[in-house]
């Protein structure tokens, strides 16, 4: 079984558990591209992690 984290919903709601892996793909992405540009909205901050994670990430990157 693999390692799983609770998300925090914003509005104080029950998260969600997604695995860890998963979770730490993504994060590591928008690190990566924030940290090349100054400004960046949010469909063309998933269009650049998905360009980047590839097509392998059979979810939905703008979820995570």
């Amino acid at each position: 079984m693999s390692d799983r984290i609770l998300t925090k919903h914003p509005s104080g709601k029950k998260g969600v558990n997604i695995e860890k892996r998963k979770h730490d793909r993504i994060k590591a992405a928008i690190l990566e591209v924030l940290g090349e540009v100054q400004e960046l909205g949010f469909t063309q901050l998933g269009l650049e992690i998905k360009r980047r994670i590839g097509a392998d990430f059979e979810e939905s990157v703008n979820w995570y």
